[in-house]
């Protein structure tokens, strides 16, 4: 099992699809929490403020047991810890 690519899809779905300039795609990978800091602060560098945050990422289940880059359980660390973080580092 390994990291699914259809996010990757809905984000370039939308990017083709509404007007152009309203779509950014910017790199995350909730597996490691390094990526979520370094979002985090791209982010804030390029615009002055978010105004809605929808946490919906999440793994359903882990049959193999994996861990994230910190060694977290796969599930655990991107479904709580990694939204955790991300969420917190937005905040005003």
């Amino acid at each position: 099992w390994t990291k699914p690519l259809f996010p990757r899809y809905l984000a370039t779905d939308a990017a083709t699809t509404a007007p152009e300039g309203s779509v950014r795609v910017m790199p995350l990978d909730l597996w490691d929490l390094q990526s979520v800091r370094d979002f985090a602060k791209a982010f804030l560098e390029e615009y002055p403020r978010l105004d809605i945050l929808v946490n919906n990422a999440g793994i359903g289940s882990d049959p193999e047991r994996q861990e994230t880059k910190q060694g977290e359980n796969i599930v655990f660390g991107t479904n709580f810890i990694a939204h955790f973080l991300l969420t917190a580092l937005l905040l005003p």
